[in-house]
């Protein structure tokens, strides 16, 4: 049997198991001293995760496509958006760092949170626009710390009307595509070794 959603994945121990894995790998070089996290979902929060917890200067970006996670510095919790409840598990909103982890964010060429034009604009109505707000807030705090973080909305920013959560899936995902394009190369992260 097969299902959208393994929630027996998404507990805080998974999450930073494949974090802590993840920055072990990137940390090695093995795969690249270039490396950018696309993610979609509540990977955005095991990239962002790992980012922080690597040591190296390998990770160089993150963009992070209708992101399901969150995570602020200790000295920016209180001011961060009410998660409310969530079908994904209080775990999911913020994770919370030390600044100094929280730093190695902000020092990325860039971070980009990606969302769609799919849900209400009423509040917590759909558990998304929560989510959504949680990644203003965290682009907010990581351009604070001097960061490279922005919000697209492919509606409204890009004219990409009617994505829905998945926007690789969607019918017009060449230009989703062209617009990631577009980011690599303005910060310099679309050439290949």
């Amino acid at each position: 049997m097969t299902r959208a959603r393994y929630p027996e994945y998404d507990t805080l121990e998974n999450v930073l198991l494949h974090a802590n894995t993840a920055a072990l790998v990137a940390d090695s070089g093995k795969i690249g001293t270039d490396i950018v996290y696309l993610t979609n979902s509540a990977a955005c929060l095991r990239a962002l995760v790992t980012a922080a917890t690597s040591n190296s200067t390998n990770i160089k970006a993150i963009v992070a496509y209708e992101c399901v996670g969150g995570v602020v510095p200790e000295d920016a919790v209180d001011d961060a958006p009410d998660m409310g409840a969530s079908s994904f598990g209080a775990y999911f909103g913020p994770h919370v760092l030390s600044v100094e982890d929280f730093k190695k964010i902000a020092r990325l060429p860039a971070v980009q949170f990606v969302w769609g034009d799919h849900r209400g604009v009423d509040g917590l109505s759909n558990p998304l626009t929560a989510w959504l707000e949680m990644s203003k807030y965290m682009v907010e705090v990581i351009n604070g710390y001097g960061g490279n973080a922005e919000i697209l909305m492919l509606g409204d920013d890009a004219g990409l009307k009617g994505s829905s959560h998945i926007a690789f899936a969607d019918m017009d995902n060449d230009k989703v595509g062209e617009l990631l394009e577009g980011l690599l190369h303005q910060k310099g992260l679309d050439g290949y070794a």
